[in-house]
Order: C-alpha cells, then sequence, then structure tokens
C-alpha cells in the first residue's frame, strides 16, 4: 500500500513538473475563492515541490484568509509555522490572517497570544485593523469588558481608533442593554476632533435602537435629535426602530407621526413597516386596527413574510379566532411563505389556548412532515396542551423526546469545545517569532393613522 502511494505521488510529481507556473498558480486562486481548503492546501503543497517554486508571502496571506473563513485553526497555525520555515518573515498581515482564524472558531485565548506576540515581533506591531477584527470578535462573544480593555489598549499604545471600531463597541452596547456605557462612548465619539471618529449613520441608527429597545425613550429622542441634520437625515432602519420603541412604549401618536413621516418623504414601506404597526396594535388588544393594517399591507402590494404570519397566528390565538386560522395559513401558502418551526410553534400554541387537540395533533404531524424539526418551546407547548387535558401517557412521550434533544443538544456542545486544538499546537513562541431630509422632531398627532400606503422612495 505504501509503496502504490509513493508510486502515485512521484506520478504526480512527473505530471506537475510538465505544467506552467501559471497553471498551477490559476489552479490554487480558484479553490481558494470556492473555499475548498483541503484541495488547495493539497495544490499547495504540489506547488512548493516545484524546482521553480519561490516562497511568496502572499500566497500564505491568502491561504490563512482561506483558513480562517473555513474556521481550520490547526490547519492555520501549521501553515503559519510553514511559512516562517521557508523563509517568508512574519508580517502584520499574515499575524491578522492567523488571528482571523482564531477569532472565527471562537478561540479567543489563543487570538490574544498572537497579539502579544506580534507586539514582541519587531515590524509586525497591530494596526486599527487588526485591534478592530479583535474587538468585533469579543463583541460576538459576549467579552464586552475585554473589548473596552482592547479600546484602551490601542489608544495608550497611540493607535487612533476609528468610526468602524467604535461603531462595534456602540452596537455590543446597545444590544447587551448597557445603556449607560453606550451613552458615554456616543459622547466620546461626538466630541472626538478627529472626522474619522464621528458618529454616521451606522452609530445613530445602533444608539437610536438601543435605547429604543430598553424604553428609554427620552435618551432615544435626544440622541436621534444630536445626530439628525437636514444634509443626513433617518434611514429606514431609523424609522423603523423609533416606529418598534413607539409601539413597544404605547406610543401610538408618535408611532403615528413617524408613519407619516414616511409617507411624506418618501420612504419604502416594507414588510417590517407593516409588521411593527400588526405587531403594536395586536399588543395594545386593537384586533380592529391590527386586522386593517394587514388588508392595507395586501391592497398595497406588499407580500406578507414568515414574521407577518407568525404575528398574526400569535394574536389570532389570544383573541379566539381559531377558527380564522386555516383560511390565514392558506394565504400564507399562496404568498409562497415557508412555514419554519417557529410557525409551527405560533399554529400549535394558538391551538393549545383553545384546548384542541385534533388540530394539535394535525398540524404536529404535518409540521414532521415538512421536515421543521420541533425545539424546546415545541415540546413545551405539547407537554402543557396534553397535561391540560389528562393525556399524561401523550405528554410523558413528549417528555422524553425532550429530554433527547437536551441529550443532543449537549453531545453537540461537546463536541465542538472538542475541536479547539491542543495549547502546544496552537501557542506562539515570540521569541521564535523574531528570529437630504430636513431635521424633525415627532409630536403626538391629534389622529391616529390606520391605513398607510406604499411609496418607492427616489
Amino acid at each position: 500500500m505504501a509503496s502504490e502511494e509513493a508510486s502515485l505521488r512521484k506520478s504526480m510529481a512527473r505530471k506537475a513538473s510538465k505544467l506552467l507556473p501559471s497553471s498551477l498558480l490559476d489552479i490554487l486562486s480558484d479553490r481558494i475563492q470556492r473555499g475548498q481548503w483541503e484541495a488547495a492546501l493539497k495544490v499547495f503543497e504540489l506547488l512548493r515541490s516545484q524546482q521553480w517554486y519561490q516562497p511568496y508571502a502572499g500566497t500564505y496571506i491568502r491561504l490563512l484568509e482561506m483558513l480562517g473563513k473555513c474556521k481550520r485553526p490547526d490547519e492555520a497555525a501549521s501553515l503559519f509555522q510553514t511559512m516562517l520555515a521557508d523563509g517568508c518573515g512574519p508580517s502584520r498581515e499574515a499575524f491578522t490572517a492567523l488571528m482571523s482564524a482564531y477569532t472565527r472558531s471562537n478561540l479567543m485565548s489563543t487570538a490574544m497570544e498572537v497579539l502579544q506576540a506580534m507586539n514582541a515581533t519587531p515590524h509586525c506591531s497591530p494596526d486599527v485593523f487588526t485591534y478592530s477584527l479583535l474587538i468585533k470578535s469579543c463583541c460576538d462573544c459576549g467579552q464586552l469588558s475585554r473589548a473596552s480593555d482592547l479600546l484602551a489598549d490601542m489608544t495608550a499604545r497611540g493607535i487612533q481608533p476609528n468610526r468602524v471600531t467604535y461603531n462595534i463597541i456602540l452596537d455590543a452596547y446597545a444590544k447587551s442593554g448597557s445603556l449607560d456605557k453606550l451613552h458615554d462612548l456616543a459622547l466620546q465619539m461626538l466630541q472626538s476632533p478627529s472626522p474619522s471618529c464621528r458618529p454616521d449613520h451606522w452609530s445613530r441608527n445602533a444608539i437610536v435602537k438601543g435605547f429604543g429597545n430598553r424604553g428609554d425613550i427620552r435618551r432615544m429622542e435626544e440622541w436621534f435629535q444630536r445626530l439628525t441634520t437636514p444634509s443626513d437625515g433617518p434611514d429606514s432602519l431609523t424609522l423603523h426602530s423609533l416606529m418598534a420603541a413607539y409601539a413597544k412604549a404605547e406610543m401610538f401618536d408618535k408611532m403615528h407621526a413617524v408613519v407619516r413621516y414616511i409617507h411624506r418623504y418618501h420612504y419604502q414601506v416594507d414588510a417590517v413597516t407593516y409588521n411593527i404597526l400588526i405587531n403594536a396594535y395586536g399588543r395594545a388588544g386593537r384586533k380592529t386596527q391590527m386586522l386593517k393594517t394587514f388588508t392595507s399591507m395586501k391592497c398595497g402590494g406588499v407580500r406578507p413574510d414568515s414574521v407577518t404570519y407568525c404575528t398574526l397566528i400569535n394574536f389570532y390565538g389570544k383573541f379566539g379566532m381559531q377558527r380564522k386560522l386555516p383560511r390565514l395559513l392558506e394565504q400564507m401558502s399562496m404568498h409562497k411563505v415557508q412555514p419554519d418551526t417557529a410557525l409551527y410553534n405560533s399554529v400549535l400554541d394558538a391551538y393549545r389556548r383553545a384546548s384542541d387537540i385534533s388540530s394539535i395533533d394535525r398540524y404536529f404531524a404535518a409540521m414532521q412532515e415538512q421536515g421543521c424539526k420541533p425545539d424546546h418551546l415545541t415540546y413545551n407547548i405539547l407537554i402543557q396542551a396534553y397535561r391540560s387535558q389528562g393525556l399524561t401517557d401523550k405528554a410523558d412521550v413528549m417528555a422524553v423526546e425532550q429530554e433527547k434533544l437536551k441529550q443532543r443538544d449537549s453531545i453537540n456542545r461537546l463536541f465542538v469545545s472538542s475541536l479547539e486544538p491542543p495549547k502546544t499546537r496552537s501557542r506562539l513562541d515570540a521569541n521564535e517569532l523574531s528570529s437630504s431630509s430636513p431635521a424633525i422632531c415627532f409630536n403626538a398627532d391629534r389622529e391616529g393613522t390606520q391605513v398607510i400606503r406604499t411609496h418607492k422612495r427616489p
């Protein structure tokens, strides 16, 4: 067997020697673009065996970036050592590509070791892009304190954060509900002497949504006024964030004022706009306005999406409108909205409220036929429905299935954690390496807006 493999390698080497350098490089480039990391590494090994081969750092960097996107940190670490062995000295770009391979696999401790190695290696000091990459990864992992420390560290080293760096942390503060930190960082950006650090529309969206989602209407409006100018008006995302915040606070007059602004300045009204209104009216118990808005949505030529139908199904269940659910599901099929697990959960919960076990069984079977896998919420709904009707046998069966799902989830988590490379393989030794809209203010209106029109912004 070994002799056959050796002969095959010799045959491949003889054939490869007849290839032009450009042919092998084109094949390698194609495999990298396709993300076929195993094939790319084999072609690169073949490339290195050619007599005319000369190491080029750019090729290694492209391969490292590909391995990072494919979440192959072990292979990236091995390739980095091969790059050094081939005489290509470490560079900031190569370090950053290696760091990206670790951060994409959530190996933050190893990524921090790469940062330390960069600081200890001449001419490889990290720049703003390197720090922004690390900060984003920390924010994605929920390590906001480490992200703040990295921001302070880069500032102490004389590396000026840019708007992108600030926006990454702003968005993380907004999503985590750290409103005081969000306020302080936004103020720091606003008072920065560097124009490249001033808030932009991305910053405004993160700030408005952050305060709005947590019900801090006062600071949401305050920052909206600060960051909105005649030359830099709000975009659709900002307006939707305002609508959602007012809807959640049941400030319908101000929500309607935003809707009128959308019409006045010809912003596009899409499914998101209608979904916010439908959800707002449903939560407030305004069934008539909710149904009118849904009718207006269809008449306006806006196709409802899965969020629309999930929202309506939930409120149909709460309002005792289960008899109308089949017709609503027929409309969903006509609009070619593919049902998913979340939508089936809404249907099952609606019939649970009506104690309709036969409909629950029917739609649970349809859910499985459609290939939608039940989740923990599905089983909770079924167990509660069966137990409320004294069907303990069925409830016990669902409890067993839920326990199996929990075990599968635990095994998957253990499998993912086992993918972390050993420290002896991934640790880097620094010593070794060194060898146009007007400004607006939404005031309460005197009359509600029940039907909205569809416009496309020019």
